[in-house]
């Protein structure tokens, strides 16, 4: 079923994000709101997966990452084509020789990365715009969903004596959680003043 105030809360995060980037003096928190996507993608990608895994994790593991297959890549696909087509006819000579990198970063889940490793700012999308820089935050989503129901998958074998997820061991499992997401914290705050780029795109660093 779905929470119809989560999808108001993620949809006020979207329209403020896109009023912040249309520079509106106005609009301050586009970190936060950025901040607020990722956690309620995080817990609803949690939820989706929990319920499908119930009833056999093996298949259930199989059905996730078709749902998310299903769901993605057709519009990844029309997306990468709109951008390539958009660059091709009014990007700039540095995003024309760029495309090629930038398609294959998006279409291989890395664009976060390979914006770290180029220098590329996230605030160059308002000087030297990009039509592929977006897809940094698909990226790190990707990221996640290729990671997460391993470290579910883990907890499970884990607690394999017992069926599903309902009775894993809460103590250990959320001291373990918990611990990672202050260290995620911690080296977010670290990197924001030692490498803002990183802060701001590398997967480490929104784990938390």
């Amino acid at each position: 079923s779905r929470v119809s105030a989560l999808d108001g809360l993620r949809g006020f995060a979207l329209v403020g994000m896109l009023a912040w980037h249309a520079q509106l003096s106005w609009v301050k928190g586009g970190f936060a709101r950025m901040t607020v996507f990722f956690v309620l993608s995080g817990f609803l990608a949690a939820r989706s997966l929990l319920r499908t895994t119930e009833s056999s994790s093996g298949r259930g593991f199989l059905r996730y990452y078709g749902r998310r297959a299903r769901r993605l890549l057709p519009i990844t696909f029309v997306g990468v084509a709109a951008a390539l087509l958009v660059t091709a006819g009014w990007g700039s000579p540095s995003a024309r020789a760029s495309s090629f990198g930038d398609t294959l970063s998006v279409l291989t889940s890395w664009s976060n990365w390979r914006f770290i490793l180029e220098d590329r700012p996230y605030g160059a999308l308002f000087d030297a715009p990009s039509a592929f820089q977006h897809y940094w935050s698909l990226s790190v989503e990707e990221q996640f969903y290729l990671v997460w129901p391993l470290v579910l998958l883990a907890c499970l074998v884990w607690q394999r004596r017992r069926h599903g997820f309902g009775r894993l061991p809460r103590v250990p499992v959320l001291a373990a959680l918990w611990g990672l997401t202050a260290l995620s914290f911690g080296y977010a705050v670290w990197l924001t003043s030692t490498n803002p780029i990183a802060a701001y795109f590398s997967t480490p660093a929104r784990i938390w």
